[in-house]
């Protein structure tokens, strides 16, 4: 958790760093600009820079708001499908409590904890790189064969314990399928090339907004670059939430399940 923690911290702080070089190098431009064109500020050309620039200030708030909402809907999906699919691994490990067969429990926990491991290790990484990965996993599989040994003729209780088994193993290769598809699929480039388009052109309006006082002005300009570079930032976070970040989906989850869900099954056996 404290690993966690510094990671978003200094992926913060990195933001932070970023926004505020370009908010500097913004105050210097903006300096160059107001004095080479102060002699010029005629009542028509300040007319028109504010026209200009509240045209461009509506433009960018609306293309702003629907980006981020597209980001954090990318965020929320793959978080609920995550979420899912360990809440689908407790479940099939919480069901091994009813068989009588010690050796098969352990047998199906440390293939879930195998799973997990190749999760972690292995398809996240093909997830950042958005790399095609096999249908069906190996370790799932060797579940579904595990399941199968289950003697559904010894008992109704069995049969019972079969069936719940199967329904949630298809929940788990749905939710997988799920989360490779939309890892699979990037944030829509032309929206944001429409963003960076946008961006640059609230930020260069800025820069034509003549005020009386330079003071007033560049505490304009430095505080717009430094929202406008924020705002960029964090769409390009939360869009692509299986990449480190401060908002990202984690793996820590399944890399949990390496080291607690063996010990776990082992408890629950007794002897």
């Amino acid at each position: 958790m404290k690993s966690k923690n510094h990671k978003n911290i200094f992926s913060g702080a990195k933001s932070l760093l970023i926004s505020g070089i370009l908010s500097v190098a913004a105050f210097a431009i903006n300096a160059i600009i107001y004095v080479l064109l102060s002699g010029l500020a005629k009542q028509e050309l300040v007319f028109f820079s504010s026209a200009f620039v509240t045209a461009a200030t509506t433009i960018y708030a609306i293309i702003t708001g629907f980006t981020i909402l597209i980001a954090f809907t990318r965020y929320q999906k793959l978080n609920n499908i995550v979420n899912e699919e360990l809440a689908c691994l407790g479940d099939i490990l919480d069901f091994t409590i009813y068989l009588e067969n010690n050796n098969l429990k352990i047998k199906i926990a440390e293939t879930l904890k195998e799973y997990g491991a190749s999760i972690s290790n292995d398809e996240w990484v093909r997830m950042l790189d958005r790399k095609p990965y096999p249908k069906t996993s190996l370790y799932l599989e060797k579940t579904m064969q595990l399941i199968n040994q289950i003697p559904v003729d010894e008992g109704e209780k069995n049969s019972i314990i079969f069936e719940a088994f199967i329904n949630r193993i298809k929940d788990l290769t749905t939710f997988r399928a799920n989360r490779l598809k939309e890892a699979g699929e990037p944030f829509p480039k032309l929206l944001m090339i429409t963003l960076y388009t946008i961006s640059i052109i609230f930020v260069l309006s800025i820069f034509l907004l003549f005020t009386p006082n330079f003071i007033i002005q560049s505490i304009f300009v430095i505080s717009s670059v430094f929202v406008a570079t924020l705002v960029i930032q964090l769409i390009n976070d939360v869009g692509n939430p299986y990449k480190p970040g401060t908002w990202h989906v984690s793996r820590e989850s399944y890399e949990n399940i390496q080291t607690s869900i063996i010990n776990q099954a082992r408890q629950e056996i007794p002897g």
